[in-house]
């Protein structure tokens, strides 16, 4: 779960990601989750990667992918309940 703001996209404390980085996710990705874990701000618990408090990224691709375990275009993998994408949400809301 996350928000959108004029600074970013915030994970929202609870949030529940994969455990596993895909073979592809590279380390930069392995860096920032080995550095979200030792800020206190997420951990492995339960076969998951958990954040236990908001953060803040400065893109939603780079919020998914954090969560996602592997490389991630935050605009069309953040949803709402009913199906629509962030992109759908601010980007084309937002040009009409």
């Amino acid at each position: 779960k996350g928000l959108f703001t004029p600074e970013g996209f915030v994970i929202l404390s609870g949030s529940r990601g994969l455990s596993d980085l895909t073979p592809s996710a590279g380390d930069l990705l392995h860096r920032r989750r080995e550095r979200l874990i030792n800020n206190g701000v997420a951990k492995y618990e339960g076969g998951a990667f958990v954040f236990e408090k908001d953060y803040l990224f400065r893109s939603p691709s780079s919020a998914a992918s954090v969560l996602m375990g592997r490389r991630a275009n935050g605009w069309t993998s953040w949803k709402l309940p009913d199906g629509r994408t962030l992109d759908e949400v601010k980007r084309t809301a937002e040009e009409e």
